[in-house]
């Protein structure tokens, strides 16, 4: 995730307008539907699971996931993008992390 503040920073300099809603948007519509699924896939694997058999399953939960996490998180990674400093903004995502792979287990396991 720090790697992927950084090239938010880079990508969208401070000087350019409406800055928080650019790397909003980079976050909401890039990086999070891509890391969501090698994530779903990546505890697929940990958990030794085919992956033929767990295929369905994973997109099931994939867009439930996604939507939800459009849905609960875009707020908390406004604020997090705007008024956290870069430095902590890692911290920030990890502690809402933490409750946000609860969600998914739970998800996950019906």
């Amino acid at each position: 995730m720090h790697h992927f503040y950084r090239f938010l920073e880079k990508a969208v300099p401070s000087s350019s307008s409406r800055v928080t809603m650019k790397r909003l948007l980079i976050d909401r519509f890039l990086y999070t539907p891509l890391f969501l699924i090698v994530y779903l896939y990546c505890v697929s694997v940990f958990e030794s699971r085919s992956f033929d058999l767990d295929h369905q399953r994973i997109l099931g939960v994939y867009k439930i996931a996604v939507k939800m996490n459009w849905k609960a998180l875009t707020i908390v990674q406004y604020i997090n993008i705007k008024y956290v400093p870069q430095e902590y903004r890692v911290l920030v995502g990890n502690v809402i992390s933490l409750a946000w792979n609860c969600f998914i287990a739970m998800k996950r396991k019906t």
